[in-house]
């Protein structure tokens, strides 16, 4: 069904289709001319920061438009570490709190790049993360951490104990830092009594 409108020119009623309606400003050719030429009119130049080239845009634009093409954008490695600075942390639409969850039930958080023993992205397994800051704070000397510069981190060589299995309950009082050959301890032990608990439990 045409959706019907005023020329902005000659004040003339014409019809476009409905998809046309918010955009279509004259009746013909001729009109369209004298539109074209008033958008034209409203227009400046610029100089491209990545390649200098000049040209033109609507005068609305002239303080947020910096490149003469979407390849200069692209191409430009300023344009490029403005981006990813905004879109970084909580400024990303896809941020749910710097806490992503892995397959293996266990916890991810964001603790910055800075991290020597983050991931290439920042994140690093959240009880260790946590057991970091409660050593840091109430720790400061303990065996568990190791001095890299001026700040002390959660040692690589140390494991982090959940004491009732469960991965995500990351209370501070239910981890415990322990070696590996304790963590594996730990779990052959726990094992054996799941083990002794279910054969009492058969007829």
């Amino acid at each position: 069904m045409p959706v019907y409108l005023k020329c902005t020119v000659c004040g003339i009623e014409f019809s476009v289709s409905p998809n046309r309606a918010k955009t279509a400003k004259a009746c013909s050719s001729t009109c369209g001319d004298v539109v074209r030429a008033a958008s034209r009119s409203r227009r400046v130049s610029k100089s491209c920061e990545a390649c200098g080239a000049n040209f033109q845009v609507p005068r609305s634009h002239v303080d947020r438009r910096r490149f003469c093409s979407h390849d200069c954008k692209l191409g430009s490695e300023t344009y490029r570490l403005e981006k990813s600075l905004v879109m970084r942390g909580s400024s990303n639409p896809m941020w749910k709190g710097g806490k992503s969850a892995r397959l293996d039930g266990y916890s991810y958080v964001s603790v910055g790049q800075e991290h020597p023993f983050s991931t290439p992205a920042g994140y690093m397994l959240e009880h260790r993360a946590i057991m970091e800051r409660w050593l840091r704070k109430n720790d400061a000397g303990s065996r568990y951490l190791i001095k890299l510069g001026e700040k002390t981190y959660l040692s690589p060589d140390f494991q982090v104990h959940h004491r009732d299995e469960d991965k995500q309950n990351n209370d501070i009082r239910n981890l415990q830092c322990v070696t590996l050959e304790e963590h594996r301890k730990i779990h052959a032990k726990l094992r054996r009594q799941k083990s002794n608990l279910e054969k009492g439990q058969r007829p």
